[in-house]
């Protein structure tokens, strides 16, 4: 039996000036009967780095911390601070409590299965690192306040079984893919994907309702049906992601937004301003009044430059027109790409030493619909006013380029530069 209000801790030493702290150590507690009160008490924290200012010192990382109930068929864990399954370890237990504030780490190549359901409280976070396998029998239940962490080849729940409630994170990193079977609505969720991870939805349309989204560095979003952005929803995609709904519908309502990232926007590469814009191909999409497909500010930025950005101070960017001269009579940005087929970015402008009041160049859209397009809304590529200072210029629009069979609705295309539609 245990009981009592007492406390069990294994931390780590916090470090002098110039160093790292300890990593907390490890407790595993095996009981029959639990009346024990000090589980809160309790503590495996890695100890603070020093006060030496350096990006170099870090914290030590909590240890591991597990309270094992036997007298259950089959071993239960109670985890109320952090608890892995180390690299190519298997673990089975008949149920996993985890505490507000609990992590539950699935290390590299590991395999946990668990028999009933998995709840993920407020302020907790379950991570499966890179080769790892959750699969829990009774489903996966991330609450308001959870996170959910997939790496690059991590499988949770094959059985699909996933449950996502409002104000929960569900995060994927790394060449992992994802299959929602039984969500097709993902409500007031934030959800980021990024560097070659994918999130599909299965046999159905996928809905943001209320949900922020960000796909970067290669990520996908591929519903197998019609795709709806839906009640104040955000989705980002930057030049390298994609969104996958070819000879489907696309529709943005109820105040959402689409935003359209640059990629390449920060530097040039091997001496080649070769910045990329955001392209989506649809059967129909739908735009209502409230609602927009925006890259404004998205293009070049400042501090990085662009084929269009002035050298001397206080000048406009220039992309389909050249950028205003600045103060004694310094030239602005030069023209550039393709009035047909534009694609490219704007450039920022100069702002001499106050580089940060600089506004960014717009970014590049390009519209696919392969029946309608319907705009009662607003795309825009505009690029940005200057931050109020006397020094500043504005950055130069971006492009927009439509594809469409038909072009119909009231909404409005505006680049403050280059736009051009086909139909």
């Amino acid at each position: 039996m245990l009981a009592g209000n007492g406390k069990f801790e294994a931390r780590g030493g916090n470090a002098s000036q110039y160093s790292g702290g300890g990593g907390g150590g490890r407790i595993a507690v095996y009981y029959m009967t639990n009346t024990f009160a000090g589980t809160a008490q309790c503590s495996v924290a890695g100890g603070s780095k020093g006060a030496c200012y350096s990006t170099m010192l870090e914290d030590g990382a909590s240890g591991t911390l597990g309270f094992f109930d036997t007298s259950a068929s089959g071993c239960d864990l109670h985890v109320s601070q952090m608890f892995r399954i180390e690299p190519f370890e298997a673990a089975h237990y008949g149920h996993i409590w985890l505490e507000d504030g609990g992590d539950l780490e699935l290390c590299s190549n590991s395999a946990l299965t668990v028999e009933s359901p998995l709840g993920v409280p407020t302020n907790s976070t379950v991570r499966l690192l890179e080769g790892s396998l959750l699969h829990a029998s009774n489903g996966v239940v991330v609450h308001g306040g959870g996170t959910l962490y997939l790496e690059r080849g991590s499988v949770a729940n094959d059985s699909g079984n996933l449950v996502f409630e409002p104000g929960c994170t569900l995060a994927l990193q790394g060449a992992t893919q994802l299959t929602i079977t039984n969500s097709p609505i993902l409500a007031g969720i934030n959800i980021i994907i990024q560097d070659d991870a994918v999130l599909k939805s299965l046999d159905s349309d996928l809905v943001l309702d209320g949900t922020q989204c960000s796909l970067r560095n290669g990520a996908a979003l591929e519903p197998s049906g019609g795709f709806t952005i839906n009640n104040n929803s955000s989705l980002t995609i930057d030049g390298s992601s994609r969104l996958e709904v070819e000879f489907k519908s696309l529709r943005i309502c109820s105040n959402s937004v689409i935003w359209c990232e640059g990629a390449c926007i920060t530097a040039n590469v091997h001496g080649v301003w070769a910045g990329k814009g955001v392209t989506i191909a649809a059967g129909n999409i739908d735009i209502d009044e409230t609602s927009r497909i925006s890259a404004d500010g998205l293009g070049y930025q400042p501090l990085s430059g662009g084929p269009g950005e002035q050298t001397l101070s206080f000048t406009g960017g220039g992309y389909g027109g050249r950028g205003g001269s600045g103060q004694n009579g310094a030239k602005g940005g030069v023209a550039y790409g393709s009035a047909m087929e534009p694609r490219d970015l704007g450039s920022p402008s100069q702002a001499g030493s106050y580089v940060t009041s600089a506004g960014a160049g717009g970014g590049a859209i390009e519209l696919i619909a392969e029946d309608e397009l319907c705009l009662d809304g607003a795309i825009t590529a505009n690029g940005n006013d200057m931050v109020y200072n006397a020094y500043a210029g504005g950055g130069a629009g971006g492009s927009i380029l439509i594809r469409a069979r038909r072009l119909v609705g009231h909404g409005s295309l505006t680049a403050r530069c280059v736009i051009y539609c086909f139909t």
